[in-house]
């Protein structure tokens, strides 16, 4: 085998080999994607859950709470929207601070959930 015939070999191994890389590193962003996305929809849960356990206990208070910090870099913005005289609507949502500024952008939320929330204590009582 000739250096001519080494250096060609060489040369078509690593044009095979970029593409792979490429792959790989592709590979490796849609995982932390997904394990972004993963854990978001976990806090997400965890915050609807104690909003709701907060609302079953106190239903007049405000829950609204704006790029408030979950840690390791997870925001969670809460909106208290009233529905009904007897009903409000919580919307969550939580997303990962990817430019580091301490508020949430549109473009970086990852998880949203919404429901409905009554008013337990009006329950049973005739309407006016």
């Amino acid at each position: 085998m000739t250096l001519l015939e080494v250096l060609l070999a060489m040369a078509l191994l690593g044009a095979a080999l970029v593409p792979v890389y490429a792959m790989i590193a592709e590979g490796l962003a849609v995982t932390r994607d997904i394990e972004l996305r993963t854990r978001a929809t976990f806090l997400a849960e965890q915050e609807m859950e104690r909003v709701l356990a907060e609302a079953a206990a106190d239903y007049d208070q405000d829950f609204d709470r704006f790029s408030a910090d979950l840690g390791g870099g997870f925001l969670v913005t809460v909106l208290d929207l009233p529905q009904t005289a007897f009903s409000k609507r919580i919307s969550v949502r939580v997303a990962w601070d990817a430019d580091g500024n301490g508020s949430l952008s549109n473009g970086e939320v990852l998880a949203s959930l919404m429901t409905l929330v009554a008013d337990t204590t009006t329950l049973g009582t005739p309407k006016p």
